[in-house]
């Protein structure tokens, strides 16, 4: 009777052992699934990131990279347990970002001459009035010179080399509308924007060859 319960107290242990080491088993499989999710969505982060890089280059790259140290804390802990094909794409993913972060500064730096330079070249031209001048008419074009003028008069002494060849693009993108439209202009108009042609030419012979290197 003792050989019968104690074999039989054996079986019961060999059966719990049984289902506690597939029940652990089956844990640690789903981990290690969950993990691999983990790591394909932080891959996937990276990747849409890089796809849009031109866009998110107007974000603060602390906002971007806040949400990247979230997904990847949730992975630290499970780096040991890791496969040793998803931690090196885990790895690969962490260098990816570094990566990204680079081609995102220069990307900022890029954007950041497009805005100024966008910014310029509105501040040449009267509010209302398109950066390319192809709205002007010939009663309005000689107050546009005027303004283009004088705006460059005023900050001639702080534009770079850069900043002139902008305006220099500007200056004979209002000289192409104005010969569209000169033959409407009053002559009193067309006189003064001789002048104005002259000054501005003046001011850029003097000033863009000693303007400061962008």
């Amino acid at each position: 009777m003792e050989f019968t319960k104690d074999k039989g107290t054996k079986a019961k242990w060999l059966i719990i052992l049984t289902i506690t080491s597939l029940t652990l088993s089956t844990c640690d499989q789903q981990q290690k699934e969950r993990t691999k999710r983990r790591v394909a969505d932080l891959k996937d982060y990276v990747q849409r990131h890089r796809d849009s890089i031109d866009i998110y280059a107007n974000r603060k790259w602390d906002s971007l990279d806040h949400e990247f140290v979230l997904k990847e804390n949730e992975l630290v802990e499970d780096t040991v347990r890791m496969d040793d094909d998803i931690r090196q794409s885990y790895y690969n993913t962490l260098n990816d970002w570094q990566s990204l972060k680079a081609e995102y500064a220069r990307k900022s730096v890029e954007q950041q001459k497009i805005n100024q330079m966008d910014d310029l070249r509105k501040s040449l031209t009267m509010d209302g009035v398109r950066t390319d001048y192809t709205d002007l008419t010939a009663a309005n074009i000689l107050q546009e010179y005027e303004y283009f003028v004088n705006t460059v008069r005023t900050n001639k002494d702080t534009y770079t080399k850069e900043q002139w060849t902008v305006i220099n693009v500007n200056y004979k993108a209002l000289n192409g509308r104005n010969r569209e439209v000169q033959k409407d202009i009053p002559s009193g108009d067309a006189s003064k924007i001789v002048k104005l042609q002259l000054e501005y030419n003046g001011i850029k012979a003097l000033n863009r060859p000693f303007a400061d290197n962008p």
